[in-house]
Order: C-alpha cells, then sequence, then structure tokens
C-alpha cells in the first residue's frame, strides 16, 4: 500500500514534471501501563541531557501530533491500527520537512525500502551508545501509534537541539564570552553565526583558533554566497526573541539558535535551492517539461554560466535523475535534481539542509481532503486539479497514460488506490 501512495506522488507532480504541553503526560495515559512507560523514558531522557531538555520535549508533543495527525490518518494500517514500522518512518521523515526543512539522517530515504534499518525508525544508528540503548528500548517496535511517533518526534528534536546548544558553548569558549555575561546583539549574532558555519564546514569548533574560525566563515560566504543570509535571518530571530534588549543572556542566545536551526530549512529552500531551480528551468527544452537535455546541462558549464552543472552521468543515473526514455537523447529531471544528496548542507550531525520536493504540498492537500489510506481515481484528480502547486495553477490536466496508470491501479484493488 505505501507504493501505491508513491504513485500518488508521482501524480501529484506530474504537472510540473511533464506539463504539546507538559500536561500530556498528567493525561490518561499516567494511569496505563504505557503512560508509566513513557515517564520513564522521559526520567531517563531528563537524567542524559538535563532538565530543560525534558520540558522542551514535552512541550512539543502537542504541535507535532498535529503535524503528523493528517498523514498518520492516511496511511495504511496493521490490524490493530497502528503504522508499520516503513510506513511510521515515511511519516516521521514528512514530519521534520514539514516543521523544519530537515532531511533527518537514518530517517529520510536514501533509495530503496522505507523499512528502517535501525530502532527508532532508523535514527538510532546517529547516537551514542547510552542514548542508542535507551531509544531501542522505548522505540524498537514493528509498529507505532499516533502518540508514539510523536514521542519520537519530540525527543529527536530535544537532541538536535542538545547538540546546538553544546556547540554554541564550545563557539562561548573559543570566542573567549562567560555564558554567565551577558552580551551584546552584535557579539550574540556573531556567536551565532560561528557556530552554524563552523559546523557546515565539517569543523570541530573546539579545535579551532579564532583566526581559523573567522577564515572559515570567509571561505564558506565565498564558496556558498547564498549562505551570508543566515546572518539575516539570525538578525530578524533576534528581534523576534529580544525586541527590547540591549544585552542578551546565554538563555536568550539559545533560544536565537534553537528558532534559526528550524527555520533554516526552509530559508534553505526559499535561497539557494530556488537559485538552482531558476537556472534549471531556464535551460529546460521546452515549458514546462521540467527537464534540461543532458547537453545543454554540460554546454552551461563548459561556458561557465553555471559552475556546479558537472556531475557525471553515472553518477545522475544512480541517484535517478536521467530520464533515458530516448537514449539518444538523455534528460535531466529538474525535481529529481534538486532534491539529490549533494545539493544537501550538512549543518548537524543528526540532520541535512536539502532542497524539499516540489510535491510536499500536493501530497498535504491530499491528505488532508481524502483522511484515509485509499481514494478512486476520480477524487484523486478532483483534489490535483482544484490544488494549487508553486508552478501549476487551479485546474492541472494529467496526461493520459498517468490517467491510464491511476485506472490500472484501481482495477487491481477494487476500484481504490
Amino acid at each position: 500500500m505505501l507504493s501505491c501512495w508513491m504513485l500518488i506522488l508521482t501524480l501529484a507532480c506530474h504537472a510540473w514534471i511533464c506539463a504539546s504541553s507538559p500536561g500530556f503526560l498528567a493525561s490518561g495515559l499516567t494511569n496505563s501501563s504505557e503512560g508509566v512507560a513513557r515517564a520513564a523514558f522521559l526520567d531517563q531522557l531528563e537524567e542524559l541531557l538535563g532538565k530543560g531538555r525534558r520540558i522542551s520535549t514535552e512541550s512539543r508533543l502537542n504541535s507535532i501530533t498535529e503535524t503528523l495527525r493528517a498523514t498518520f490518518v492516511a496511511m495504511p494500517k496493521t490490524a490493530h491500527g497502528r503504522l508499520s514500522a516503513a510506513s511510521a518512518r515515511y511519516a516521521m521523515h514528512r514530519l521534520f520537512v514539514q516543521r523544519h526543512g530537515w532531511h533527518v539522517k537514518g530517517v529520510a530515504p536514501t533509495g530503496g525500502s522505507w523499512s528502517p534499518a535501525s530502532a527508532a525508525l532508523g535514527f538510532s544508528e546517529h547516537l551514542s551508545p547510552r542514548i542508542q540503548d535507551l531509544l531501542g528500548e522505548q522505540f524498537s517496535g514493528n509498529d507505532f501509534d499516533l502518540d508514539e511517533l510523536a514521542l519520537l518526534g519530540a525527543t529527536i528534536e530535544a537532541l538536535i537541539h542538545s547538540e546546538a546548544v553544546g556547540r554554541l558553548y564550545a563557539t562561548y569558549r573559543l570566542l573567549e564570552m562567560d555564558p554567565e555575561v551577558p552580551v551584546s546583539e552584535e557579539k550574540a549574532v556573531d556567536a551565532v553565526y560561528m557556530c552554524l558555519t563552523a559546523y557546515l564546514t565539517g569543523n570541530n569548533i573546539s579545535r579551532l583558533s579564532r583566526e581559523a574560525l573567522r577564515s572559515t566563515c570567509k571561505l564558506v560566504e565565498e564558496q556558498f554566497p547564498q549562505w551570508v543570509n543566515t546572518k539575516t535571518l539570525i538578525q530578524e530571530t533576534q528581534r523576534q526573541v529580544a525586541p527590547t534588549l540591549q544585552v542578551l543572556e546565554f538563555s536568550d542566545v539559545e533560544l536565537i539558535l534553537e528558532l534559526v536551526s528550524e527555520k533554516m530549512g526552509h530559508r534553505v529552500d526559499e535561497g539557494a535551492c530556488q537559485d538552482i531551480e531558476d537556472r534549471l528551468v531556464a535551460l529546460q527544452d521546452s515549458i514546462g517539461s521540467g527537464r534540461v537535455r543532458l547537453s545543454d546541462f554540460y554546454s552551461s558549464h563548459l561556458e561557465g554560466e553555471h559552475f556546479e552543472f558537472n556531475e557525471r552521468p553515472e553518477y545522475l543515473r544512480q541517484l535517478g535523475v536521467l530520464d533515458e526514455s530516448d537514449p539518444s537523447a538523455p534528460r535531466i529531471m529538474i525535481p529529481n535534481y534538486l532534491t539529490m544528496a549533494g545539493n544537501c548542507f550538512n549543518v548537524s550531525s543528526y540532520y541535512d539542509l536539502c532542497c524539499i520536493d516540489l510535491c510536499e504540498d500536493l501530497m498535504d492537500a491530499l491528505e488532508r481532503h481524502i483522511k484515509a489510506p485509499q481514494a478512486s481515481p476520480s477524487e484523486i484528480v478532483t483534489i490535483l486539479n482544484s490544488t494549487e502547486s508553486a508552478y501549476v495553477p487551479v485546474g492541472r490536466t494529467l496526461s493520459e497514460s498517468l490517467m491510464k496508470k491511476l485506472s490500472e491501479v484501481a482495477e487491481a484493488h477494487s476500484g481504490q488506490v
């Protein structure tokens, strides 16, 4: 059934390609063995990450549950009304893309099956042994209900933010700033910017000198001109967090870093990814085709117009970027090129910032309207026709061949997809 949803996703993209609160644990769950187990899990999480991370985890549960709900309702269920591990991993990936534009390592797809390779839907393989054991014990099942998914999602966010705070402390030490002493707005913005930039280059900030860190920031700005917009985002967030303060406590700077980390995914998509997309669209072989002839792709690189368009055909083929339906004239599929791993920024040991799939908004619309694991072809087409996307206005028309594929799937499943 998960593969059927992949077909719907393909159909949704056709027009572009072819044309919470702390009170949670005070609910009835605390009276059940399940609620007691969750409370014990959060106690252990607090021991490992600190009291602030437990409070943060609990405070996120309501909003994460609501974000997950539409996907959870729309996915096929087990006999017990739960999601299989493969379906749960897909739902968890969608959660982080929707909320923050994060591609969480182990959870985000890497090709092939959605079945997770390790506990906690694949996330645990990137953790320390102690946290691996904790998450493995709590999230090692073969199926998941909505509350379990929300708890896992909140835990992952808590771990990500805990890592960021640790890097911020290291940045303060390097810059000889005392976390106990308030700092100016300018110093706060610089600290957050340097903290984020150092990790982008794969550097351990604790091993850098101040001069090396500043040189690293300059190099990043030269190689990735869009990155400098990160400082603008930090300044905007600082004004949001502390609009009237002239000096900021460490807790204020920590909150700025946390919020910037949550916003960066969508900002990168709107900046760097939009820039790549616009240049590819200008090269496409016909308006609305969503494809660029491989020869034109390489010519733009050789002529100095686009220095980065130089990936080898074998690499593009392996990642599913090449359309070779006409072997004599292979073409780049623009959506596939945008979402390939080579366009991602590695900003955390837990997640990357990648271009967001152009079909996400359409898939959201299908899930919100259908609210079930299956629907008739006419229902699906009606929703897609009435949904606007980034490049296609309301009234999209699906090709005859895709309509035929949709009907063939329905015929094999009692008229439903």
